[in-house]
């Protein structure tokens, strides 16, 4: 198997490969002599020959590649892995990469090759690096490797957005509150908002409308300290139930949904975000996977098959092959 620097993992494999058939190569130069071929062909050989040092030197390029292969393994294929999940794994490539205990120079000076690579392409773009923290966050597995500070500054993220309702509808089980009928500047600020319309008035409401400024001040203020609470208390809980999770049980490619599916109803606003961000999937390789099997379902075997039947072919197929 060849090295082919467009294929995931392609120098792995062909390493893999030489160290599966070890035995054979290495029983093909000890007996080289007494293959029937010609003297140039021979020497071709002879300088083709593995050495000791030359295996030895793939076993350990063997192993520092190793976490890559089934960090692929684990983020690729069509069961749609999570951006938490590739954090995750990443988290512990670079803190492998950053353990040289007990090892020679060979592998010291690859690992940090591979380690300046991977910050290169992953720590250099703060927005990229902090866009990857925040899906992490609601994936159980991308929140256990988060540091404390990278946890602090996303639930503020978190209860800002609440604060202002922002990004979400955090109540879309309740009526709407607003009037999108009206927009009105307040005297107090200058800001232009829409108005709550609320029933009865109180002597306040009253007045503020008497005077066209039909906003219900006190309960405004009290709702957003009650989104506070409630967001705060939602964190709290979130923060109990991932860590007890993740002590209880096995970690694997479909944690998140389990979590989620168990515990949606005791985090109420955090699911609607966990909605969002886990929706995105780490890769591009299932919508990859999905246009291969378009293709193949629309070969020109079957040129009469419909958009309609196509698209339900390819859906019911994917489906299908994620419950087994």
């Amino acid at each position: 198997m060849g090295d082919v620097c467009t294929r995931w993992n392609s120098t792995y494999y062909m390493i893999d490969s030489y160290l599966q058939l070890k035995s054979i190569v290495t029983k093909l130069f000890d007996e080289k002599y007494q293959l029937r071929i010609k003297y140039k062909q021979l020497k071709k050989l002879e300088r083709l020959e593995i050495t000791s040092n030359d295996w030895n030197m793939l076993l350990l390029l063997h192993e520092t590649l190793k976490p890559f292969y089934h960090a692929t393994r684990l983020i690729s294929g069509s069961h749609y892995a999570t951006i938490g999940l590739t954090y995750f794994a990443i988290h512990f490539i670079k803190k492998f990469l950053d353990n040289t205990v007990g090892d020679n120079d060979l592998v010291i000076r690859l690992k940090k090759l591979l380690s300046q690579s991977m910050k290169h392409y992953l720590d250099t773009d703060d927005d990229q690096s902090n866009l990857l923290k925040i899906h992490a966050y609601f994936d159980p597995l991308g929140y256990a490797v988060l540091s404390d500070t990278d946890k602090a500054l996303i639930e503020r993220d978190l209860k800002d957005m609440a604060l202002n309702n922002s990004s979400l509808d955090l109540s879309p089980q309740q009526p709407s509150l607003i009037n999108n009928n009206t927009s009105t500047t307040l005297p107090m600020t200058g800001a232009t908002t829409k108005i709550p319309v609320r029933k009865p008035l109180s002597v306040l409401n009253a007045f503020m409308a008497s005077v066209g400024q039909d906003i219900d001040v006190k309960d405004a203020a009290n709702r957003d300290k009650n989104k506070r609470v409630t967001i705060a208390h939602d964190l709290k809980t979130y923060k109990s139930l991932v860590n007890s999770f993740n002590t209880r049980d096995s970690p694997s490619s479909s944690t998140s949904l389990l979590f989620w599916k168990n515990h949606q109803k005791q985090l109420p606003i955090l699911i609607k975000y966990a909605n969002k961000y886990l929706s995105v999937p780490g890769t591009s390789v299932p919508s990859e996977s999905a246009f291969s099997l378009s293709a193949y379902l629309a070969r020109k075997q079957r040129a009469r098959l419909s958009p309609e039947n196509l698209s339900y072919s390819a859906f019911l197929k994917d489906k299908m092959k994620q419950k087994r």
